[in-house]
This record gives structure tokens, sequence and C-alpha cells, in this order.
């Protein structure tokens, strides 16, 4: 009887982060942080939640930038590393890591998304189904305007990718980047470029429907992955600070970032320095080293980033603004995202 227990995970992080440019240029998409803390934490302590042991991370844009940053990290998890020097996508970038993932169980996951789902029930369904594969998908009918749409059976059976269809689905959702995966899968997927989505599941779909599943979740589940998402992201977790029953921001900031509730809604990293002649409106984050200028005003809502400037009199609301940006003497930033000294597009492209 196999054991409820996942011990080894996987987090897809090769990409190019084509959709985060220009911070990732001379930044991994993983690294790029959200409220100061790289998005890869926040998968990692996802995984870790879940009684994860491993995790493989697969490598390609500024690999060895993410390798770095793991060594100054001392997490309680081993980690090993792939590195693709062409990308080999998620299904290929699977594959790849086969040697250090096969014989047991494991979690996939994508880089680019925040949530606060508890995995162990998921975990726990997809022993007792004897699954193959459990897609974990959300159930937003205002999100599912941004993905294409995967759809399961009566009994929760995956039935339906944007690119297939083998049944007419009873309920759809959007997929949250998340799988639990049996070492089986390994037969379906290829040695080369692919998707996982175009060769695993359409794969389990025909040859054994009956042991492939979409398990829903409501837990809070955000968008990372393009520049409108990381400001939208960024307010809904500090939105997340003022809802005192609602903790989970709170523990990240406090376990993965070391920051300190300086007073309700007003969290500051270990060295950070405010003057007393400025303002802090709750929620904020101010990270690490920071200089600011007096009579600045940074909030409500905002975040600014470890090494960041802000000259006398500025204001900041609703406002990110990322590691090392510089925000000039009584400027007026509302409802956007600085980097360096380049304003960011925040607005969702259609």
């Amino acid at each position: 009887m196999p054991s409820k227990k996942i011990r080894k995970g996987m987090i897809l992080a090769a990409g190019l982060g084509t959709r985060l440019r220009p911070v990732t240029l001379d930044q991994p998409k993983p690294l790029v942080p959200v409220l100061n803390i790289a998005n890869l934490m926040y998968n990692v302590f996802l995984l870790k939640q879940a009684g994860v042991e491993e995790i493989v991370i697969n490598l390609h844009h500024l690999g060895n930038k993410i390798k770095s940053f793991f060594e100054t990290q001392d997490l309680g998890i081993r980690f090993s590393f792939t590195q693709e020097d062409i990308l080999l996508g998620t299904g290929g970038g699977v594959k790849n890591a086969e040697k250090l993932l096969q014989g047991e169980p494991f979690i996939l996951a994508n880089c680019d998304f925040i949530t606060d789902l508890d995995l162990k029930p998921i975990i726990e369904q997809h022993f007792k189904r004897k699954s193959l594969a459990t897609m974990v998908l959300l159930d937003d009918p205002m999100m599912q305007s941004f993905y294409s749409p995967v759809g399961v059976d009566q009994d929760n059976h995956l039935c339906s990718l944007p690119s297939l269809e083998v049944r007419v689905p009873k309920r759809t959702g959007i997929f949250t980047g998340i799988h639990v995966l049996d070492p089986s899968v390994f037969e379906h997927l290829l040695s080369k470029p692919s998707g996982i989505n175009q060769t695993l599941y359409p794969a389990l779909m025909k040859q054994s429907p009956e042991r492939i599943f979409g398990h829903f979740t409501d837990s809070f589940w955000f968008d990372t992955g393009d520049l409108y998402f990381l400001w939208l992201t960024s307010m809904q977790l500090l939105e997340r600070l003022n809802e005192k029953k609602h903790q989970y921001t709170a523990t990240l900031l406090e376990t993965l970032g070391g920051y300190t509730e300086t007073q309700p809604g007003v969290w500051l990293a270990d060295k950070a320095s405010i003057p007393k002649n400025c303002t802090l409106s709750a929620p904020v984050v101010i990270g690490k080293n920071c200089k600011i200028g007096k009579g600045a005003s940074i909030g409500p809502f905002a975040v600014l980033g470890d090494e960041s400037e802000v000259g006398e009199g500025a204001r900041l609301k609703r406002y990110v603004a990322l590691p090392k940006s510089k925000v000039s003497a009584h400027s007026n930033f509302e409802g956007g995202m600085l980097y360096e000294d380049r304003m960011l597009p925040t607005k969702k492209l259609s």
C-alpha cells in the first residue's frame, strides 16, 4: 500500500520570462520578488507545507543565479537542479528530470503563481482514487476570462483540455499550475521540447480515462506571470495583510522574508530604517536598506523593494517599486509599478 506522503517535487523554472521584461533581462523570472520575496520561495513553501523533502528545479535562462540563490537558503529541503541548454518545455523538462524523480509519486508546480492551497487533502485523494495524474483546478468565473478552460465529468475525471475534448465537461475551471503525478507518467513524456498538456494528458485521457482527475480548489490563487498580474497580485496580497482572519500572507513575510509588523499593516524588513518625518499608511511593505526622504508618503497599498530610494516629498499609493528603484523627489505615483528608473505597464493588454 503506497504511503500518503509525497517526498519529492519539481518546480518548473526554466522559462525566459518574456512577459515580465524588462525585469527579466537580468533577473530570472522565478527570482522576481512579490512583496519583496522571490516568487520561487512561495512555491517552495507550498511544497514544504505539503511534506515535500526534495525539490528538483529545472534551469535555463540565468540559471546560475537561481542556483546561487539557493546556496544561501536554509530551508530543510534538499535541492537538485537540471540544466536545459535548449528549452524543453513542461513535458520535456520533466522527462529530463526522470532520474531524480522516478520510482515514487511527485508534485509538479509552475513557478509563477501564489496560493494558500493545502495540498495534503489533494494528495490523499490522489492515492485514494489510485490516480495516475491529478490536475489542480480553480473555479473562478472572473479568472476564467483570462485563461482557457479545463473540464471534468460528473466523477471529476479530466475530460476536456483547450486542445482536446473526449467528453462534454460537467464543470470547468482554470489550471493552477499544480499536478500530483504517478511515476508511470514518464512513459508518456518525450525527451525533446514538448508540453505536458500536449503529451501526457491527451495520452491518459485516451488510455486511462478512469485514472486521471481534476481536483477543484476554492483557495486564493494569483498569477504572477506578466507585469499586470505581478502588480495585481501584490495589491491582493497587501489587502490580505489587513484581514486579521487571513494570516497566510503575514506568515510568509515573517517566515520567508524576516519581516516584522511594527504597527498594524506596516511591515518592515530587519534592516529597514524609516525617518520620523515620513508617513507610512497600511498596508505597506518596506524592504531592506531603503533610503526615504523627508516628507515622503508611502501607502496605502505600497511595496518598496530592497535598496530603493524615495525622494523628498514623494507619494506612492497602490504602487510597487521593485528592488533598487529610484522615486524622484515630489513625484506622485499611484496605481503602477517602477523598475529601477522605468515605469512599467500595469494595464492588462487585450
